[in-house]
């Protein structure tokens, strides 16, 4: 991070400029106190960019070995799979 009094500031505006286009933040002080932040704009998300890149595996959807394990303890303990549970 670049960090610069404002009267240099104004005088290099153009050279902060290409920092922050270089993906730089600039912070201007005034009496050694920052005031303001020249920073790089976030580009947005494209909708679509992750394609290729997120998958999901092909056992997704089948049962958890440990979930079933839980499930014949559950039934030991006498308490249902398929009770409704009550909120209040």
């Amino acid at each position: 991070m670049t960090q610069l009094d404002i009267t240099q500031a104004k005088s290099n505006l153009s050279q902060l400029l290409d920092l922050a286009i270089k993906g730089e933040e600039i912070v201007i002080t005034q009496d050694n106190q920052p005031v303001a932040k020249i920073s790089p704009v976030k580009k947005p998300l494209r909708r679509g960019s992750a394609k290729g890149k997120v998958w999901m595996s092909d056992d997704f959807d089948e049962p958890l070995e440990d979930f079933e394990e839980a499930s014949h303890f559950n039934q030991k303990l006498g308490i249902s799979q398929d009770r409704d549970i009550a909120l209040n």
